[in-house]
């Protein structure tokens, strides 16, 4: 009897052994899934993706991808915004599988809540003069919660940027006018928060941003 006893308890202890393993590898599955994929939203292999290029309009707007494409994708943002934040990589990378299809503008919407969220914006505008909005953008939202001051000053000197005159912008009111075209803008367009989608003037989650890209493309 003992003996069946120990024979039982052995076979429990292996099938909870095995069952530990199984759990393990489906846990590494699900991790390389979120690094290399672009996670339950996207769908997408992240790895091996190029960076898609920027420039900027006539007007000196920021954007990235395509000029001439026919889907304009623009997204209303806020570089304090914890949703924001949380979008960027999953944003970045379908921006980047569909570059040379789409055209992506970035526009300014802080709220008036996230007190550091203006003049992160006044920031970004100040790089984009210098020909860095991308860049200064990204480091942006991957630093979201450091945006004091001398947060900012020192993303640019992490840029080479010239920082006096990055710092005589930053200090200054002459890209105030710009970022509140763009928060007025988004008001009409009915941007109620952050981050807002639009694909071709077309109000979209960013669940769905990917498969609404891919139906106008085919259309």
């Amino acid at each position: 009897m003992s003996n069946l006893k120990e024979t039982k308890s052995k076979a429990k202890e292996n099938n909870v052994f095995s069952l530990g393993k199984i759990l393990t590898v489906i846990s590494v599955l699900v991790l390389i899934g979120l690094v290399f994929f672009g996670g339950p939203v996207t769908g997408f292999y992240l790895f091996g993706l190029d960076e898609a290029q920027g420039g900027t309009t006539e007007n000196g707007r920021p954007y990235k991808g395509n000029p001439d494409a026919k889907v304009v994708v623009v997204q209303y943002s806020d570089f304090q915004c914890p949703a924001c934040g949380a979008a960027y990589e999953k944003t970045k990378n379908i921006v980047n599988e569909f570059q040379d299809k789409i055209k992506f503008e970035y526009k300014h919407f802080p709220l008036s809540y996230h007190v550091f969220a203006y003049k992160a914006a006044v920031a970004a505008e100040a790089a984009g003069d210098q020909g860095k909005f991308w860049e200064y953008h990204d480091l942006l939202y991957e630093n979201r919660e450091h945006l004091l001051k001398e947060d900012l000053i020192k993303y640019a000197e992490e840029l080479n940027l010239d920082t006096e005159k990055f710092t005589a912008t930053l200090e200054s009111d002459e890209k105030n006018s710009l970022i509140d075209a763009d928060y007025q803008q988004g008001v009409k367009d009915g941007v109620q928060g952050t981050p807002s989608f639009f694909v071709n003037g077309k109000k979209v989650p960013l669940s769905q941003l990917r498969q609404t890209i891919i139906d106008e493309l085919a259309k």
